[in-house]
């Protein structure tokens, strides 16, 4: 699985509190991270390449693997983009979490193939699609600083809200 990480001031502080809070206002949180994070999500989905029908982006890998058991390179640009997905966990004793990750097999060893020793799947991928930086991350690239912006005035907000409500209740 490949999945992009980053560091939000402040989280720590507002996910302890919300460990405090009902069900409902972390719901919230969860749904403004996932609007704030799906330009990320949409970037991504949109650069795996396309496919014809049983035919893999790379040549060669369409045919019988059957040394391996398999019928070829199990890579299809519709699961590729089911495979990217949103993860948001905000747990009460750890810390809080918001992943885009890719959980299709077959796209992600698209994804990193060839980055450290390359064999020929790494060689084939990194001459057609780059040797880094292919799909999630050159999408995650292009949008990190504002989306991280615009998530941490969000965290901000949370955290000026429960202060508030905790002012309030300690008057």
């Amino acid at each position: 699985m490949l999945d992009v990480d980053t560091r939000i001031k402040g989280i720590a502080q507002a996910q302890r509190q919300l460990a405090f809070i009902d069900a409902g206002v972390r719901r919230e949180l969860r749904k403004d991270a996932k609007r704030i994070v799906a330009p990320i999500v949409n970037d991504a989905k949109a650069a795996y390449p396309r496919t014809a029908k049983d035919q893999s982006p790379l040549r060669g890998v369409n045919y019988a693997w059957k040394s391996v058991g398999g019928d070829g390179f199990p890579y299809v640009q519709a699961r590729a983009k089911r495979g990217v997905k949103f993860t948001c966990d905000i747990s009460r004793a750890g810390r809080t979490v918001f992943r885009v990750r890719q959980t299709d097999p077959a796209a992600a060893v698209l994804e990193t193939a060839g980055r450290r020793s390359p064999n020929g799947l790494g060689r084939a991928v990194t001459q057609n699609f780059g040797s880094k930086n292919r799909f999630m991350w050159k999408a995650a690239q292009n949008k990190l600083f504002p989306i991280r912006r615009e998530m941490q005035s969000t965290i901000n907000a949370y955290i000026a809200g429960i202060n508030r409500r905790n002012q309030r209740e300690a008057a």
